[in-house]
């Protein structure tokens, strides 16, 4: 399962507004118990479905390194090896329990000298609210202009509540300490396959305006055309034809035919240039 920037984005963008809860009680639902306990689906999933990943259990604590690292496993299909791979939990610092604090999540990214000033799609980015240097919060960077960044964040508030927003900033604010770089993988470079156009698929239907009378089990099947001859808009030699039809062609009869005169008039289906003719063809013609 590939673990790419854009869907580390995808995914952090469905959770906005997200809000976290007062206990364990709708943990799936966006704003249903809605609180200010830290009780989460993040957390939860984290610490059922990723056992071990982490030093503890992180459900009601502070969740905004565990949004991201939640988010990480939900793109790594929750392969744990692949998770420490990527966010560096490599054992090198904590005999592969890593921590969720931001202050400690960042630093695997600085063991691995992965840690940095330059903003990237997907990463990680680290703040410190007091003016110091020290990573207190985290959010995930979803895009990028000349002068900003845009977050999704966890662990965050916005109209006074508290859950998962998106939030802008200059790339010169100093709240923002650092950036983080997980071992992403490439992003695919294939263009999505257009479907292949069948031959003669019709784009447009030309209806004989005359209704065909009768209606025959037995005729519910193709003919061969003996030579060439017209569909034509009711049952009559002098109808106007709608088109001509080949020697040789194939028209599809549904079982609906006129007899006027004592001459059969078979309704026929025939597909011409994308076109689908739907009229009557004399049945002494086909075979």
């Amino acid at each position: 399962m590939a673990f790419t920037p854009s869907k580390m984005v995808s995914t952090a963008k469905a959770e906005d507004g997200y809000l976290e809860k007062k206990s364990n009680a709708y943990l799936d639902d966006k704003t249903k118990n809605a609180g200010n306990k830290n009780y989460t689906k993040y957390a939860r999933d984290v610490d059922t479905k990723a056992k071990g990943l982490l030093n503890g259990k992180k459900q009601g604590t502070s969740y905004c390194a565990v949004g991201y690292i939640w988010a990480t496993c939900v793109n790594c299909g929750w392969d744990l090896k692949k998770v420490r791979k990527v966010l560096c939990f490599d054992g090198s610092k904590d005999d592969g329990a890593g921590a969720a604090g931001a202050e400690l999540f960042a630093n695997y990214f600085k063991a691995k000298k992965r840690y940095d000033k330059k903003p990237e799609v997907g990463c990680p980015v680290f703040f410190n609210h007091d003016g110091g240097t020290k990573p207190q919060h985290v959010g995930m960077v979803i895009s990028i202009t000349d002068k900003q960044i845009k977050t999704q964040e966890w662990n965050t508030k916005k109209n006074g509540k508290g859950g998962v927003f998106q939030k802008t900033y200059a790339k010169t604010n100093k709240k923002i300490v650092g950036y983080g770089h997980p071992k992403f993988d490439k992003e695919s470079t294939e263009k999505p396959k257009e479907e292949k156009k069948e031959d003669n698929v019709p784009t447009k239907v030309v209806k004989a305006s005359q209704p065909a009378n009768k209606s025959s089990q037995s005729l519910n099947k193709s003919f061969k055309v003996k030579k060439e001859t017209s569909i034509r808009d009711g049952a009559s030699a002098n109808a106007k034809a709608l088109t001509t039809v080949p020697k040789g062609a194939s028209v599809r009869c549904f079982g609906f035919y006129s007899v006027v005169n004592t001459v059969e008039w078979i309704y026929v289906q025939y597909i011409k240039d994308s076109i689908c003719y739907q009229g009557f063809i004399c049945g002494k013609e086909v075979t």
